[in-house]
């Protein structure tokens, strides 16, 4: 059963995922800390998707794209401890 929630979870975000970078994007781009929370955790959705579909090279070359508009020490550290990076 978890699985199966687990898998319709992981669906539901395919069908989000250009509304899941745009909001990483301008939640990132608030430079706040909220905002920077709210962007990894769209990251970390976008990330468990890449793995689900098997496309994780997509998925790292497009964060590395968003890295490099928004490149924040503190943003990074956020990443870094929800496992996107």
């Amino acid at each position: 059963m978890v699985f199966y929630l687990k898998k319709e979870r992981l669906k539901n975000i395919g069908k989000r995922e250009e509304t899941l970078w745009q909001e990483a994007d301008d939640n990132a781009g608030s430079r706040k800390s909220k905002g920077y929370e709210q962007a990894a955790d769209a990251l970390r959705q976008l990330k468990d998707y890449a793995v689900y579909v098997t496309k994780e090279t997509e998925f790292e070359n497009k964060l590395m794209e968003f890295l490099g508009k928004h490149g924040y020490v503190a943003l990074k550290r956020r990443l870094k401890n929800n496992k996107v990076m």
